[in-house]
Parts: structure tokens; C-alpha cells; sequence
């Protein structure tokens, strides 16, 4: 069932097309990074009702997971070059990822919940990855370490299989 729901709601994302401009990139000085000594977050430009594909995102497919990259299958991860790479994590997303291994452009980020313009993107890592490059990190927010599916707790684990956003090699690993 729980993968069954998965492929609902991918089905329902994929009959809507992406609107132009829902999100942009903006300075962070909470992070370091590429802009002058600070880093960059994606940020909802308009109010997202839930369901909506927020932006989808393509790349080279990988054998092993990279630092911006997204698990798509048990052996396979795109190389995410564009907006995506600046997508936060969040253990409370309000974006969920869905794929589509043999579409061009896989990867769809679709709204969960209300998203309110200015709001800082985010997916839940876990829900995607079943190991995290180089180990994994720390969720600032929680302080809980974030290192893939394959390390949570089997609550967590339930939790994430009921709400229907776990993809199929998830599933299957």
C-alpha cells in the first residue's frame, strides 16, 4: 500500500507542470558558502498550495552518491546541477521529492503542506538517501544526525512508510 500511495501522488505531480518563478535562490549568512562569505537557500517566491511541483531537477546519473546528489534507484544517483543542491533538509519538510528513474528529468519537488512566500524550501534527506555521502551531518534544527534511511529508527522508518514518501528502492533496500 504504502508504495502504492507513493506512485499516487507521483502520478498527480506529473499531470501538473511546474509554474514559472515559485522559488529562487537568496543569501544565507547563517551558512558559509559561494556568495561572498555566505551561502545560498531556496526560497518560495509565491504562496504554494500543496501538490504543487515546485521545481523538477535532472543530471548526470552516478553510481555513488556525491555531496549534491539524489538517490534515484538501489545503484543509481543524479548529480543535481541546478536549484535543487541548495534545498535544505528538514526532519518537518515542506517539500517531498518524488522520482521517476527512467523519466529525463527524475526528480520533482512537490509541496506537502501550504508553503507561504519567503519560506525556506526543504526535503526530508532521509527519505531519499539510504547512506549519506561522507557520513552523513548534523540537522541544525534538531541536532539529530541525518545519515540516510538505512540509520534511523524503525519509528522513524514507520513513520516515513505511512506518510507514502518513500520511493521504490527505498522500498526494496
Amino acid at each position: 500500500l504504502p508504495a502504492g500511495r507513493y506512485r499516487r501522488c507521483f502520478a498527480l505531480a506529473a499531470q501538473r507542470s511546474p509554474l514559472p518563478y515559485l522559488h529562487d535562490l537568496v543569501g544565507d549568512s547563517s551558512q558559509p558558502g559561494i556568495l561572498g562569505g555566505y551561502g545560498v537557500k531556496s526560497v518560495a517566491l509565491v504562496d504554494v498550495s500543496p501538490g504543487t511541483v515546485v521545481f523538477r531537477e535532472k543530471g548526470d546519473i552516478i553510481p555513488q552518491p556525491s555531496m549534491h546528489s539524489i538517490q534515484i534507484g538501489i545503484d543509481s544517483h543524479c548529480q543535481i546541477d541546478g536549484e535543487g543542491r541548495f534545498t535544505a533538509h528538514s526532519f518537518s519538510p515542506n517539500l517531498g521529492v518524488f522520482i521517476s528513474q527512467h523519466d529525463p528529468v527524475p526528480i520533482s519537488f512537490v509541496a506537502l503542506r501550504p508553503i507561504s512566500r519567503g519560506e525556506e524550501l526543504s526535503f526530508d534527506y532521509t527519505t531519499t538517501e539510504w547512506s549519506l555521502d561522507g557520513g552523513g551531518f548534523v540537522d541544525a534544527s534538531t541536532s539529530r544526525p541525518v545519515r540516510g534511511f538505512k540509520y534511523l529508527e524503525d519509528e522513524q522508518k514507520r513513520q516515513l512508510l505511512e506518510a507514502g514518501l518513500l520511493p521504490a528502492h527505498i522500498l526494496q533496500l
